[in-house]
């Protein structure tokens, strides 16, 4: 998302916000401001819905909490500040993330800055009262429409946040979401049966499997994060201690990088098994088990994606994925462990949407079910 301050936003300051402000005329598409709008100095829980709603279901952007004109819509812009009932970051995060403000919450991130407090701000009490700025930085949604809890859903457009009520721009915005999942769904699978085909992994023969995973909401430049030298470190530590192939590993015994893809491999004491993660460009990751033993073993293949599933959603989160996300795992059936007995094995694959997150033990049981199925196996639901 383009910044707006003068300042990265790691390393906001007041002086920034200060900065920004004495030169802003009127709110813009990627800012609004809200002053306090009760007599105790608060915010509305509702305006800050319809502001972050807006900006998620338009291009993102930032709110400004404790801001506001001299005079209604003219004058320079002041920071009053405004009065939280606990601390700021924490207030405005619970607020955001609560179950009856938005749906789906919207990636974003909070910064508060407190205000010098002057002596005629005491009450009755003597004590002085102490008001923050709070500045929330907004990603705009990628499985739009954001609803506020009272079913409204808002876009921002030429300096306002309006509500949506045009149908066609409704359908627009859900349209923009199904096409997010549909991409998110298309990458998985092709992360993962480019890894069993790509000539650049272990030999193909030995490929039994694949898992691929990819987050539907990550961070626009894809490309950018993938090839972040500091990021791959972790890359490689998650490969080499929670995804070789027979836990034997304690780092990656190799890697290589190609102009859209990241490859790590690893193997481990067993000299028949091996591991091959890959990042992709798009956002999409994978991992192959490379398996030259013989033999019936779809216990195996199911501790192993359980394994690759888990390693996978740590790596897209560490890239950036957030949300719903697709999970693919596709088969090598020309491998002599699916060719034993092909007349009971219909070409097939395993997809579930999932989260970005570790899977839990029902997607865990059901993919099992469906792998012993693939091999063959009689596997009733519980």
């Amino acid at each position: 998302m383009r910044p707006l301050f003068d300042e990265p936003w790691e390393s906001l300051s007041l002086d920034s916000v200060h900065r920004f402000l004495a030169d802003a005329g009127d709110e813009g598409l990627l800012w609004e401001a809200k002053g306090p709008e009760r007599d105790n100095g608060q915010i509305r829980t509702d305006s800050i819905y319809k502001a972050l709603s807006g900006f998620a279901n338009s291009s993102g952007g930032y709110l400004l909490l404790g801001a506001e004109r001299g005079s209604k819509n003219a004058g320079p812009w002041q920071l009053p500040g405004v009065v939280f009932p606990n601390e700021p970051v924490l207030w405005t995060s619970s607020v955001i993330t609560a179950e009856v403000g938005l749906a789906p919450i919207p990636v974003h991130d909070v910064k508060a800055f407190a205000l010098p407090v002057a002596p005629a701000a005491a009450d009755a009490t003597g004590d002085a009262e102490q008001r923050h700025v709070v500045v929330v930085r907004v990603e705009p949604l990628a499985v739009p429409p954001c609803v506020t809890r009272s079913g409204a859903v808002f876009m921002r457009a030429s300096g306002q946040t309006k509500a949506v009520t045009d149908q066609r721009v409704l359908m627009d915005l859900v349209g923009r979401g199904e096409n997010a999942r549909v991409a998110a769904a298309d990458s998985a699978l092709r992360a993962a049966r480019r890894l069993l085909a790509d000539s650049t992994s272990l030999p193909r023969e030995f490929n039994v499997l694949a898992v691929g995973f990819c987050a539907v909401s990550g961070p626009d430049d894809k490309a950018g994060v993938l090839f972040d030298k500091q990021r791959s470190v972790f890359f490689f530590e998650v490969v080499g201690c929670d995804m070789q192939a027979d836990g034997s590993v304690g780092s990656a015994t190799s890697w290589h990088m190609r102009q859209d893809a990241l490859y790590v491999h690893t193997g481990g004491q067993a000299p028949d098994r091996a591991t091959t993660v890959a990042a992709f460009w798009d956002g999409a990751v994978a991992a192959a088990f490379n398996y030259t033993g013989t033999g019936h073993d779809p216990s195996l293949l199911e501790a192993i994606i359980a394994r690759y599933w888990r390693g996978l959603a740590g790596i897209a989160a560490h890239y950036g994925g957030s949300g719903d996300a697709y999970v693919a795992v596709v088969f090598n059936l020309a491998h002599q462990s699916f060719s034993m007995n092909p007349d009971d094995m219909p070409v097939t694959d395993i997809r579930r949407w999932t989260s970005v997150r570790e899977p839990d033990d029902v997607e865990k049981r059901s993919v099992a079910l469906e792998l012993h199925r693939a091999f063959g196996d009689t596997a009733w639901r519980d």
